[in-house]
């Protein structure tokens, strides 16, 4: 018999994707994060796909942020 699957709270969520941002800004590869957070936290690959993805788009917008002011800041020099 299937056993009903427990989703994570909003906040449960929130921690993991920026667990895993973290582990991606720390150059982990795919496997090693779907390694720790089989291990961390028990949940699926697929589940830590969706974490890496939403990883993904924060590491893009963060860097989107970063380079204007990386440019201010040489263009200044």
């Amino acid at each position: 018999m299937l056993q009903p699957v427990k989703r994570s709270t909003k906040t449960e969520k929130n921690f993991r994707v920026d667990t895993v941002y973290k582990l991606l800004s720390q150059a982990y590869s795919r496997g090693q994060v779907v390694e720790f957070g089989a291990k961390e936290w028990g949940v699926s690959e697929r589940s830590i796909d969706n974490y890496m993805a939403e990883a993904r788009e924060k590491l893009d917008r963060d860097a989107d942020m970063a380079r204007p002011a990386w440019l201010a800041e040489a263009l200044a020099r």
